[in-house]
């Protein structure tokens, strides 16, 4: 039988640069194997980590699939959770060196495939490509930052407009009715961080469905205003952490502080902020919708002539910081062809037959 798979992205572009969590995903000391790989732009790694998942699923194996923020279908990871193994990116912008080397950590070197005649006969392009590259991600770093800016902007104001007293009522009463039948866990409880969507070359991306279908219920949050939300995100976490239930925390790309959503993947519970740029689409399974607009007095928004000229501009933010990752990407494909030219791809698919056959036998090591 086919394994179950998830997606998201374990790091992404935001006001403040690339934001890895890497180390929030997989935990290192419990690992009991890590392949770290190395290699410069199109040395194959996206395909060898996309094979490699692919082989696994089709072998029964749950695999989760770490998205490329820079790239949307291409992989920075994949993640076999319950095995405790993992195949990783370790190239910038998400450099990652081995934590334990030897006792965990495990270095491929892709660059031990390449022809490094042709790399440096092409030296002068190459560089000249990196520096463009570099300049398109300052170009989406600055309106990244611009967004951000409008939308603490605009949430200053409906934070303004909440009916403080309904709310504090309704989320005490959510909070008991969510937890009234749950057992404490009596254990220590281990926290996630990722993201469930990103600011793309190809737009907007999120795998909401993909985490989230599968789940038994889930509690779908709507409200003009996601720092309403984040406070009674913020506030399950909390009571979930106290009951020692593991938790998987999905961050905001634009304002990193921020939870957008939350999974407790021990007893099957999600909660997801349905809202623009990541709308939960067609949902499955036991829902509940819970419309915190309730709790906001609109008429003090509608009297505030900037909420909307700031909601306009972080959309024309987000779009600019758009056409910044495309242009990148696009510089990024020409850097890539240097290095295609470069590679020994045959002997890179010896390499995922050994890798593949060295995974097979870690799993059987009990």
């Amino acid at each position: 039988m086919r394994g179950k798979e998830r997606r998201y992205f374990p790091g992404t572009s935001t006001p403040y640069g690339y934001l890895p969590f890497f180390s929030n995903v997989i935990s290192w000391k419990e690992a009991k194997k890590i392949y770290v790989l190395k290699g410069g732009p199109g040395t194959g790694k996206s395909t060898f980590l996309g094979k490699l998942g692919e082989r696994l699923l089709e072998e029964g194996y749950d695999v989760e699939f770490l998205h490329c923020s820079a790239d949307s279908n291409s992989l920075d990871g994949i993640y076999l959770a319950k095995e405790g193994i993992a195949l990783v990116d370790g190239t910038a912008p998400h450099v990652i060196d081995p934590n334990f080397p030897g006792a965990v950590d495990v270095i491929i070197n892709l660059g031990d495939y390449w022809s490094a005649n042709i790399l440096i006969k092409n030296k002068d392009e190459i560089i000249n490509l990196q520096e463009q590259i570099k300049d398109c991600y300052l170009h989406a770093f600055t309106h990244l930052k611009i967004a951000k800016a409008c939308y603490d902007e605009v949430e200053s104001i409906y934070i303004k407009a909440v009916k403080k007293l309904e709310f504090q009522r309704f989320l005490n009463e959510f909070i008991y009715d969510v937890f009234k039948d749950k057992q404490a866990a009596h254990k220590i409880p281990k926290v996630r961080k990722m993201f469930a969507s990103s600011i793309t070359p190809e737009g907007k991306v999120n795998f909401i469905k993909n985490l989230f279908d599968p789940l038994k219920y889930k509690y779908i949050f709507t409200s003009a205003s996601g720092e309403l939300v984040n406070e009674v995100l913020k506030a399950i976490r909390d009571r979930a952490l106290m009951l020692g239930y593991n938790i998987e925390e999905f961050h905001c790309p634009v304002t990193t502080e921020k939870i957008d959503h939350l999974i407790l993947p021990e007893i099957s519970l999600g909660f997801v902020t349905s809202k623009e740029p990541h709308l939960y689409s067609e949902p499955v399974g036991n829902i509940k919708l819970v419309n915190l607009d309730n709790y906001i007095d609109f008429n003090k928004i509608n009297q505030n002539k900037f909420v909307k000229l700031a909601s306009e501009r972080i959309i024309n933010a987000l779009d600019e910081a758009v056409e910044g990752m495309k242009e990148a990407k696009h510089l990024h494909d020409d850097l890539e062809k240097f290095y295609i030219e470069s590679m020994n791809f045959n002997r890179i698919d010896k390499l995922l037959e050994d890798i593949y056959e060295d995974i097979i036998k870690n799993i059987d090591q009990k």
